[in-house]
């Protein structure tokens, strides 16, 4: 896990790219847009905002290997710091690893562990 810090109205990841690492806000207010047209330079939509410390975005592209949905941004608010922890694959699957050996007899988590497992290894 890294600790990244991002300028206000920096991109933090961009709608179709390829994602490879998940990100946890430490800080900071996050916005999340939606291209609204075919044209992928075309009007974009905010539909969301991450402002709460632990939230998680991006994950769906590291579990489902898929590109990027919406493109997320730091918000303009230049009085604030914009930190957010990066987290690869690799270091996401440490951390299901780690939640599988404390949680052995838990049938469920090993079911779910099991199917990311399958979806990360494709």
């Amino acid at each position: 896990m890294v600790s990244q810090i991002y300028q206000p109205n920096e991109d933090v990841f961009i709608e179709g790219t390829i994602g490879n690492c998940m990100y946890i806000v430490d800080t900071g207010s996050y916005s999340v847009y939606k291209n609204t047209s075919s044209n992928s330079k075309g009007p974009k939509n905010q539909v969301f905002n991450y402002s709460t410390a632990g939230a998680v975005f991006g994950q769906l592209a590291v579990i489902y290997n898929t590109p990027r949905g919406m493109t997320i941004t730091a918000s303009s608010d230049k009085n604030i710091v914009h930190q957010c922890y990066k987290i690869d694959k690799l270091g996401f699957r440490a951390i299901l690893m780690e939640i599988h050996e404390n949680n052995e007899n838990n049938e469920d988590n090993e079911a779910l562990l099991n199917y990311i497992a399958v979806i990360l290894s494709s």
